[in-house]
């Protein structure tokens, strides 16, 4: 949930399930929008249940899948190393309070840091052309060149189409957010 807060003026105004139990998974065939986790066991289960315009990010594995397209990598392999060995280090701790605490700040800092990242650059694609701000997708897709795949996917969410829109563009901040280590 705070990565939705941290989205603003980005809105996702859908269901998220964080983690959807076996016996529902039929809830995947939903034609709402909707994010959704699944237990790894369960990946194979749910392919076929996906809509066409549904896609499973496996985070296990480092693919995305959708019934329209094969699967291939969404992240750049430095951003999956990356994620990786901090998620390792949630390991080292056992379940004592304090502990599962430094676990959590282990696990959702780096999310929170590449969500703010990706999401935030969209802001670097809007161009001032007399009075209103016009939203350029090429601009926004080619920025950070490792990332390609995923802000072109991203492009194409009702997120960043509705925000994009010269009604919504007065929402953007006065000063642009800087992202680094996506180059």
């Amino acid at each position: 949930m705070a990565c939705i807060i941290i989205t603003m003026p980005l809105n996702w105004c859908h269901s998220i399930f964080t983690v959807l139990p076996d016996s529902t998974l039929e809830f995947l065939e939903c034609p709402t929008p909707y994010i959704a986790g699944i237990h790894r066991s369960m990946v194979e289960i749910a392919k076929p249940l996906l809509p066409s315009n549904v896609i499973l990010l496996d985070l296990d594995e480092k693919k995305l899948f959708s019934s329209e397209m094969v699967q291939e990598s969404l992240f750049p392999e430095s951003f999956i190393g990356w994620a990786h060995s901090i998620l390792k280090t949630k390991k080292e701790y056992s379940k004592s309070d304090m502990e599962k605490q430094i676990t959590r700040a282990c696990v959702g800092q780096p999310i929170m840091r590449i969500v703010a990242a990706i999401l935030y650059s969209y802001q670097l694609a809007f161009t001032l052309n007399g009075s209103e701000y016009t939203f350029n997708t090429s601009t926004f897709v080619n920025r950070f060149p490792k990332m390609t795949r995923f802000n072109r996917a991203f492009a194409r969410t009702s997120m960043l189409q509705d925000v994009s829109k010269p009604r919504n563009s007065l929402l953007l901040h006065a000063e642009l957010v800087t992202v680094t280590g996506l180059d």
